[in-house]
Parts: structure tokens; C-alpha cells; sequence
């Protein structure tokens, strides 16, 4: 343990690691809480998938990557040409898009848009970022244009990184994932330690055809369906709203319920307003609403206007008073206690105002948000027991989708254990809602397999996934 140049790097991180076996002796023989207890065990239990989610990484098919980097590359192009284009027509000049100082100058001098202002820490500076520009393309008509175009060439650059990014020797994509890193307990996802790889919780959709399943197995995508919604209902207690969830379809059945027909899907899916149907309207406002979404915020993010809002919101806590009731009733814990405990035990301490409003909403989303996050965890946990460990396993955790576990499984036993994981992922959790009556939810899960990580498409994505059905 003597210290040199050549292994002072590793004594030093060994003793870090002897230290926190030392503190865990103290913890575990009592010195914290039992609710702290609990999260402690869970975060334990998670550490071997995890690990071996972050050891395998997941297959690239290079060639398939450099193809639709260089498709990419050329829109790029073609999209930037067309800015310099149009800049050049309109103003006998060019600007630089990526840079922000340039930005201003076009839009706020040469376009003449009010100058739109960032609130950070308390302080309100002018800018360009996503937010802005998307604000100018609803709000101000002779700036969409250029503002759609530079949000474009945005999106491409990003999606171009993504898909350069470093690989392992064996062209695998390796990500890190952070156990405790968000306050939703979900798990989040960056570069691996070595430099290689990154996010893989958040990838471009046109990148998601470049991962593939390794040789003699089947890419498999196994998301929970109608989870937030579920637990929504279930923590209100609102007869009507479980109702609805648990209908089959529930953005038809609630859809039904609001607007008063039949829960038939061609009725929900008729026009309500503006090419826009009753279901979407259901879809994107039922989730804004139970997260305490303001009608004007809804509008905006529904591209409605806010009287067609103020009418759905009227019409959906008429139907389904327990999500009001919900919201004052966690807005009463926030003041009386600071904290929430969700289904799963797991307890989370919020540090901000009380009182304000945004600290209400993140304690309403808390509940079904962590709980979608550490039932995909429980999922991948559970999997991990009963499959992994061997080689040539018959199963092989690959990746965690925030609401989904992706994996795979050996292509010539798939419809032996796809019925087994099915099972696996049937995990009855009991939820006592704000009136203290405990009822036992089971999210579903659904199965998509393919060859490849991408949405099956019969020219762009072949092998992409597709529901997956039991050989009859």
C-alpha cells in the first residue's frame, strides 16, 4: 500500500472504497431511518443490473450508421443552403446560426421581432434557444420560417452527434447509468466512464435503426401501457377515472366519458377541432391536466386555442372531481410535511417553496412518475434473477427505456420466453389512495420485437419492432 507514481491511483481509489464499506457497517446496523433503509436496499438490489446493463452495451451496425450519418449530413446541407439562401434574398447578407449574438441580430433588428427574454436564476436575459424560437414560430408569422430552419439544422446536428459517437472495440454502445440521479428515482443515462457511447435512454428516432440484436438473438422492447394514467386514477380513488383506465382503451373510454358518446374508438377519433380529434384532445389534455397544467400552457402545447382548453378542463374535472381532489390533497402533505412517500415505500423531501406553484407540481407528478421509473427498474431487476448470469443466457438485458426494458432474447426461443417475461412483468403493487381505500394496480406491459432497435417501416426499417403476438 506503499504510494508510487504507478499505483497511487489505485490506493487511493481503494481506500474510498474501504471508507464507504466502513460507513455501510454503521448504516446497516441501524444508524438510518427505516424509510431511508428501504431506499438504501433498493438502490442495492439495482446495482447488478445495472452493472450488467452498462458492461454489455448494445450492438451498432456501423455500416448502417454511416449510411444514415451521411443521409443526415446531406440534409444538413440542403437545409442549411436553403437558410443562407433565404437570408441572402430577404437581407443581402448571410448569419452565422449557431451563433447567438447573430441570432438577435436577425430577429429582433433585421425581423423586427419584440425582443423574447429567458428567466434563469431571477434573471431575465434575451435569447435564442429552442424555447425562444419555438415561441416566434407560434406567435410571430414573418420569423417561423427561419426559425423552423434553424430549429432543423439543431435537430440534425444533434442527431449527427449522437450517432459519432465513440464505440467499443467490439462496435458496442456503452452507457452510465445514475441510480440516484434524478428525484423521480428513474434511472438516468450519459456517457460511459471509458469515453465511449452516451445517453441511450433519449435517442433520435432515425438513430434507433443503427442497434441491433446480437447474432441469434431478437431485439425486444417491453413498455408499460397507460402506467401514469393508471396511478393517477388510483391514488385519487375516483370510481369513474379507474374505470376509464382500465376500459382497454383509455383514452377513448375517457374521451367518451368527457364528451358524452359512445366508447367506440371511430367516434373518439372523429374531428373535435382543427384536424384534431376528440382522442387527441383526450390524449395531450387528460395528461397536462392531471399534472396541474394550466389551460393557457395547454394551448400552447396543444396549438388550440386556450377557450377550447378552458372547455375540456371544465368538462374533465366535472367527470372526474378526485384529480382535483387529489391536487389539494398533496398540496396539503406539502405544507403539513415536506415530504411524499410513494406506492413502492420510496420517500422523496421536497426543498422548495411549499407554498409555490412550482413545487406543487413536481410534488403531484412525483407519485406516478416514480412509479412508472422504479416499476421498469423492478421489471429489469426481476428479469435479471431469473435470466442472466450464464453465458449464451436465453435472455440478455440490453438497455432502460425511463418506462420500458429492452432486451433481448435468443431468436429460437422467443415464444417460449416471451410468455415467461410477460409473467415476470405482471407485478401486482397495492396503492391506497387519498381516502385510504388500498386497491391492487397491475400495469400492463406489451412486447415489440425485431431485428433492430428501430420502428418497423416495410422501406425505411424492415427489421424494425413489431408487436409481438404467441405463435397460436
Amino acid at each position: 500500500m506503499t504510494p508510487t507514481p504507478k499505483n497511487q491511483e489505485i490506493i487511493y481509489n481503494a481506500n474510498d472504497t474501504l471508507q464507504t464499506m466502513a460507513l455501510k457497517e454503521h448504516f446497516d446496523g441501524g444508524l438510518l431511518p427505516p424509510w431511508a433503509q428501504y431506499t438504501a436496499r433498493y438502490s442495492e438490489k439495482m446495482l447488478g443490473p445495472i452493472m450488467t446493463m452498462m458492461r454489455r452495451g448494445i450492438l451498432v451496425d456501423t455500416d448502417e450508421r454511416d449510411r444514415t450519418v451521411a443521409l443526415l449530413t446531406q440534409r444538413r446541407t440542403a437545409v442549411t443552403q436553403l437558410f443562407d439562401a433565404v437570408c441572402e434574398a430577404l437581407f443581402d447578407t448571410d448569419f452565422n446560426h449557431n451563433s447567438p449574438a447573430q441570432l438577435k441580430l436577425l430577429f429582433y433588428s433585421f425581423l423586427a421581432i419584440p425582443e423574447q427574454s429567458k428567466s434563469k436564476k431571477g434573471e431575465s436575459k434575451l435569447s435564442t434557444d429552442r424555447e425562444v424560437l419555438e415561441r416566434i414560430v407560434d406567435t410571430f408569422p414573418r420569423g417561423a420560417f427561419l426559425a423552423n430552419t434553424i430549429l432543423r439544422i439543431r435537430d440534425l446536428d444533434g442527431q449527427i452527434e449522437f450517432l459519432t459517437r465513440g464505440l467499443s472495440p467490439a462496435n458496442r454502445f456503452h452507457s452510465s447509468y445514475n441510480l440516484a440521479g434524478t428525484e423521480t428515482f428513474r434511472l438516468s443515462s450519459n456517457e460511459h466512464p471509458l469515453r465511449m457511447g452516451g445517453n441511450a435512454q433519449n435517442l433520435p428516432k432515425p438513430a434507433r435503426s443503427v442497434f441491433k440484436a446480437d447474432d441469434g438473438y431478437t431485439f425486444c422492447q417491453a413498455d408499460q401501457q397507460g402506467a401514469e394514467a393508471r396511478v393517477v386514477a388510483y391514488v385519487c380513488g375516483d370510481k369513474n377515472y379507474i374505470d376509464a383506465v382500465e376500459g382497454g382503451d383509455s383514452h377513448t373510454m375517457v374521451a367518451s366519458m368527457v364528451f358524452g358518446f359512445e366508447p367506440i374508438r371511430e367516434l373518439a377519433e372523429r374531428e373535435y377541432y382543427r384536424g384534431k380529434s376528440y382522442r387527441d384532445l383526450t390524449k395531450a389534455g387528460s395528461h397536462g391536466s392531471n399534472y396541474l397544467g394550466k389551460p393557457y400552457t395547454l394551448a400552447k402545447q396543444m396549438k388550440v386555442e386556450i377557450a377550447v382548453t378552458e372547455q375540456f378542463q371544465r368538462l374533465y374535472f366535472k367527470k372526474f372531481p378526485g384529480i382535483t381532489e387529489w391536487h389539494a390533497y398533496t398540496a396539503r402533505q406539502l405544507q403539513q410535511q415536506g415530504y411524499l412517500v410513494n406506492p413502492f415505500g420510496i420517500r422523496r423531501t421536497f426543498w422548495g417553496r411549499h407554498w409555490d406553484d412550482a413545487t406543487l407540481r413536481e410534488a403531484i407528478a412525483f407519485v406516478p412518475q416514480s412509479f412508472v421509473g422504479i416499476l421498469t427498474n423492478v421489471a429489469l431487476h426481476k428479469l435479471w434473477c431469473r435470466y442472466e448470469g450464464a453465458a449464451g443466457a436465453p435472455l440478455q438485458l440490453l438497455a432502460n427505456g425511463h418506462d420500458a426494458a429492452i432486451f433481448q432474447v435468443r431468436t429460437n426461443l422467443l415464444d417460449s420466453i416471451l410468455p415467461e417475461v410477460l409473467e415476470e412483468l405482471r407485478i401486482p403493487v397495492p396503492i391506497t389512495d387519498i381516502h385510504g381505500v388500498t386497491r391492487e394496480v397491475v400495469i400492463p406491459f406489451d412486447v415489440e420485437v425485431g431485428g433492430c432497435w428501430g420502428k418497423y417501416d416495410v422501406t425505411k426499417c424492415p427489421t424494425g419492432l413489431q408487436k409481438w403476438r404467441p405463435a397460436k
